[in-house]
């Protein structure tokens, strides 16, 4: 069995004069295309920093002023608003005690709460 990665690279052949430069055009190359790229991409941001948010700008403009700014005031509705406010935050609270159950003094009863009372005599049915 063969292993073929244990392989040393086989040593370049010497390059003739015409293609002794190679290299250097793979590199010059690589750049070229980097300044390409580069100069694409500044060319686009800068159109769209310059045209189509100027034109974005100006279109919310126009919308902004078709819309006025200024709505007019309903004064009896807020003189109504206002009285009913001022009233509400005058008006003192007055509270019956009489009415109002202690619940320290006195114990509560079987017949104040709303749930039946269970006797010892009464079964549950089991499902």
């Amino acid at each position: 069995m063969k292993l073929t990665f244990l392989r040393k690279k086989p040593s370049r052949l010497p390059l003739s004069q015409e293609y002794q430069h190679y290299t250097e055009l793979r590199i010059f190359t690589w750049i070229g295309i980097g300044i390409i790229v580069t100069s694409v991409g500044i060319i686009g941001w800068f159109i769209y920093a310059h045209v189509y948010q100027t034109i974005d700008r100006v279109d919310a403009l126009t919308f902004i002023q078709a819309d006025p700014t200024l709505e007019p005031i309903n004064f009896h509705l807020y003189n109504t608003i206002t009285d009913a406010w001022n009233t509400k935050m005058t008006k003192t609270l007055t509270i019956n005690t009489t009415t109002i159950r202690n619940p320290f003094i006195t114990p509560l009863s079987a017949s104040t709460t709303s749930t039946p009372v269970i006797t010892t005599t009464q079964t549950t049915k089991t499902l």
